[in-house]
């Protein structure tokens, strides 16, 4: 370990090369000798104070400057060119944390103007996450991110309504915000699983609807079955990882069956497709030499889109299948909004034989109809099969059920008053799942 010379610096050049101050991101390690973040809603907060009294007032008065002393740190580089944190770590660890949650929350917000075509906010926010993402995770991102950003904008503005808006964003933008960010861990750390996946899409037209949703739901189901994985504190990195795995290769074998997505008339052929893609095509070999988790990644593909799991598994895997099972149907939601897969002009009533059914919360199963309001009570429905109170949570976090009554059009008032009062009921349904009390 070299220990070189001191340095006042921004926090974003803390890592870069002593006596440059180029920005860089930071690569930096907490040594094993290190104690664990133990920082608490006290220390947070009177940091975030500090921030918000040095902006209103600034130095001597002058308000508005932002520059802020937080502390010295002390970084030695490691012989693995890291930047090991001596001194400072809970300050540093803390305004990672703040990045990373504006990160997310700008990411959310640029899908949300791109979802409802807000064109006029749609160049500043885009600027503002390819800053972020400057920071967070370097320089080379956020030059690709600005080269789609500037074709984003240049089609909006030869399209009166930017109609392809969203289209261009799950094509391009989208996709390096979730690809290049999400290398994670064990199966994810690298590239070289996100092109594998990527080489055997780009093999269909991606300019068909279908394909493109089969696409974008992969990668939010990944990241769903990180989110809930994670949450649970029971897996290792590793396993994580294999839940991350399962979710970006669930429906691999359904990238071959185009037309209308999300109404396979037989479940078990679309399981038999994936598994030889993975297995009997040896995909998975491509992906990971290792073997252990072979059974447990067919039961996860098996399960995802039926009732119940295999007897014969421990509970780290029943964990796994339900894991998926709640990803894959969280985001059927998001698909029914953005990815109409019907006809959503509601003509008639559901069936009485499928209304029975929603109405003992039963979870529909997916069957040819031609009746739209059966369609929408299908995917209404697999709210009923999620296994984890954080599921309802994230259902109603992104108000999908209201979205979902949003994007529907009505032949009479009567229909529209029966779906209004479906709607209600089920936002109440969701709220008693989440524990929360309505006054």
């Amino acid at each position: 370990m070299d220990l070189k010379g001191a340095e006042i610096r921004n926090v974003k050049n803390l890592c870069s090369e002593m006596g440059s101050k180029e920005n860089v991101p930071m690569r930096v390690n907490i040594p094993y000798y290190q104690r664990p973040y133990k920082w608490g809603e006290d220390n947070i907060k009177n940091l975030i104070n500090d921030f918000k009294k040095n902006e209103e007032n600034g130095k001597d008065g002058k308000k508005g400057k932002k520059e802020y002393f937080v502390g010295s740190a002390v970084m030695v580089v490691s012989a693995e060119k890291n930047h090991d944190v001596i001194d400072g770590q809970q300050r540093i660890t803390t305004m990672f944390l703040f990045t990373y949650l504006e990160f997310l929350l700008q990411r959310a917000y640029v899908e949300e103007l791109l979802s409802k075509k807000r064109i006029a906010k749609l160049d500043t926010a885009l600027q503002k996450l390819e800053e972020i993402c400057n920071i967070l995770f370097g320089s080379k991102i956020e030059e690709s991110l600005k080269k789609v950003h500037t074709e984003i904008i240049e089609k909006v503005s030869e399209e009166e309504q930017g109609d392809n808006l969203f289209d261009i964003l799950l094509e391009n933008y989208m996709i390096l915000l979730y690809t290049y960010i999400n290398q994670r861990r064990y199966f994810m750390k690298s590239s070289r699983i996100m092109k594998i996946f990527e080489q055997y899409v780009r093999k269909y037209d991606m300019n068909n609807i279908d394909i493109k949703a089969r696409y974008f739901h992969s990668l939010k189901v990944m990241e769903l079955a990180r989110e809930l994985a994670t949450g649970l504190g029971i897996f290792s990195e590793e396993e994580v990882a294999v839940c991350e795995l399962i979710g970006l290769f669930h429906e691999i074998g359904n990238f071959s069956k185009t037309p209308n997505y999300q109404m396979d008339d037989d479940i078990n052929d679309s399981y038999n497709r994936t598994i030889d893609v993975l297995f009997n095509k040896k995909l998975i070999r491509e992906i990971s030499k290792e073997t252990k988790y072979d059974t447990v990644i067919k039961m996860a593909i098996f399960a995802y889109d039926k009732n119940g799991f295999p007897a014969d598994i421990d509970e780290k895997g029943r964990h796994m299948c339900a894991i998926i099972k709640d990803a894959h149907n969280l985001d059927s939601f998001r698909l029914f909004v953005n990815y109409p897969y019907v006809d959503t002009v509601i003509k008639s009533y559901p069936s009485s034989l499928m209304y029975d059914d929603f109405k003992s919360f039963k979870t529909i199963s997916s069957r040819v109809s031609d009746n739209a309001s059966d369609e929408v009570l299908v995917t209404l429905s697999k709210m009923y099969s999620f296994n984890y109170k954080y599921s309802y949570y994230l259902l109603k976090q992104n108000d999908y059920v209201n979205k979902i009554f949003n994007s529907l059009n009505f032949d009479n008032s009567e229909l529209e008053g029966f779906f209004k009062q479906l709607m209600v009921v089920l936002n109440n349904y969701i709220d008693k799942r989440i524990g929360v009390v309505n006054a």
